[in-house]
């Protein structure tokens, strides 16, 4: 082999190795932020989502995870982005990615912030709180309510017993005699 072809020998190797370095920077890029769909939701915290045609490992969600910490599930088919500093999609965070067809935005006043899951639905608007729901529990030990109580419905109960404007009370006599508590 003559001076010139191991030179050559040496140039072609050195851009096969740069080559190669520059395909795997473009590659690690390209992975950088990726536009995702959930596949699987896990109940530690993470997802599996596909990007790009290719399907990731489980990946942990980006949320609050200090004192005050968020559960916020994603969905199957929910869009997402897939955040990859190193450029590993492996490595990568979840971030929400977004309206899409399937889950179109919840309300479209500008004025007004709206969360809703399956029937409820919580509008905070510039006044206050508005919950819409079948159901609602509050568990505490005490409960101090300081405003005015209207109350709308069929029925009220306390310790399991009608309060309401159905209730009824037996030892009823007309005059200054107190009622017995409600039956």
């Amino acid at each position: 082999m003559s001076l010139l072809d191991a030179v050559l020998s040496r140039i072609s190797k050195r851009f096969a190795r740069l080559e190669a370095q520059v395909a795997e920077l473009e590659r690690r890029l390209n992975n950088l932020i990726r536009e995702a769909v959930v596949d699987e939701v896990n109940d530690d915290g993470t997802v599996v989502v596909t990007a790009a045609g290719l399907q990731s490992k489980p990946v942990p969600s980006i949320t609050r995870a200090g004192n005050l910490r968020d559960w916020e599930p994603h969905t199957p088919n929910e869009r997402v982005l897939l955040i990859s500093p190193t450029g590993e999609a492996g490595k990568g965070l979840v971030l929400p990615g977004g309206y899409s067809d399937q889950f179109t935005q919840p309300h479209n006043k500008t004025d007004e912030a709206r969360r809703s899951l399956g029937d409820t639905v919580i509008t905070m608007t510039g006044s206050g709180y508005v919950i819409e729901t079948q159901s609602m529990v509050i568990k505490c030990d005490d409960l101090t309510i300081e405003a005015n109580v209207d109350i709308k419905g069929d029925r009220v109960t306390h310790n399991g017993k009608n309060i309401g404007d159905t209730h009824k009370h037996g030892g009823v006599v007309r005059g200054q005699d107190k009622t017995d508590p409600p039956i």
